[in-house]
């Protein structure tokens, strides 16, 4: 698993990609983005990890912020990213989410 791979699978299942990989201070690496249907951009953060790779403190820092709110996902296999990304995506579709 790499990051094009991901990124590749991401964009395939109608998402774009915008690379902040080389942001810095923790920051993920991706940032996919869908419209919603109320005209709403669904946003979510991807830290894209190798099967053995950890996050760092500042990296899981940041995670504990954005997943809650249904917009973080720790990358390590293309097709459970994109099966993640949907998931969130149809939860983010909700009428409360769109107002």
């Amino acid at each position: 698993m790499n990051d094009a791979t991901v990124t590749d699978a991401v964009k395939a299942a109608g998402f774009d990609v915008w690379d902040f990989a080389r942001a810095g201070h923790s920051i993920p690496d991706k940032l996919a983005v869908k419209p919603l249907p109320c005209g709403k951009p669904f946003v979510c953060w991807l830290e894209i990890k190798h099967a053995n790779g950890t996050l760092s403190d500042k990296q899981a820092a940041f995670r504990a912020v954005w997943e809650p709110r249904g917009e973080w996902i720790e990358a390590r296999d293309p097709e459970a990213t994109v099966r993640q990304l949907r998931e969130l995506y149809q939860l983010a579709i909700r009428p409360e989410h769109c107002r």
